[in-house]
């Protein structure tokens, strides 16, 4: 039988995004499962910027944060490095990235993009299904269309929100309580 490739994957994780906690702790998840498979995984904070590939190892699991991190502590970060951190060279050396973000960039195709114009190969969804998906009610769209029943909703821009009561009767008279209410462009952690 012929001996298992010991494979060198690089998971990305952490990023810009609300969800950068439960990112956190998803990759080192990840990380702690292929390790004990065999191979060879590395975390990168995608937040944090290149020459992470040769940088200190952790088997720290972080901690989810009960309160999502604030908008202060997300502007410590940027999405510009966090391109800068996909596109460096150090990720070509791997033979495969598992993306572990949550939210933003790592689940709205722009990640993806990125990584099939470096032909670097990853897991997940592709650029097309990730962008519909993230985008809740293009993706309920999709899945109605195809004849797969979905529940009724109202989609109101954050603008829209300011009157709690006027807010407050459209749900009543179009979809009624109790609902489930999400951002239609983040995750849904």
């Amino acid at each position: 039988m012929a001996e298992k490739k010991k494979l060198k994957i690089a998971v990305l994780m952490g990023g810009e995004s609300a969800e950068r906690d439960v990112s956190l702790a998803t990759g080192a998840g990840v990380i702690a499962g292929f390790r004990q498979a065999g191979h060879e995984a590395i975390g990168i904070d995608t937040a944090l910027g290149a020459g992470q590939l040769s940088g200190p190892e952790t088997t720290e699991t972080p901690l989810i944060k009960e309160k999502p991190p604030d908008s202060k502590e997300l502007s410590a970060y940027s999405g510009e490095t966090t391109i800068r951190t996909v596109s460096s060279p150090d990720l070509r050396l791997v033979d495969l990235v598992f993306v572990a973000l949550h939210g933003g960039m790592g689940e709205n195709g722009t990640i993806q993009a990125l990584l099939d114009l470096l032909k670097i190969p990853y897991t997940g969804s592709g650029v097309l299904a990730s962008a519909i998906a993230m985008d809740k009610l293009a993706a309920k769209k999709v899945v109605s269309a195809s004849g797969i029943p979905t529940p009724d909703c109202i989609v109101r821009d954050s603008k829209d929100l300011t009157d709690e009561d006027m807010l407050i009767e459209a749900v009543k008279e179009s979809v009624g309580f109790p609902v489930v209410v999400k951002p239609n462009d983040q995750g849904s952690s």
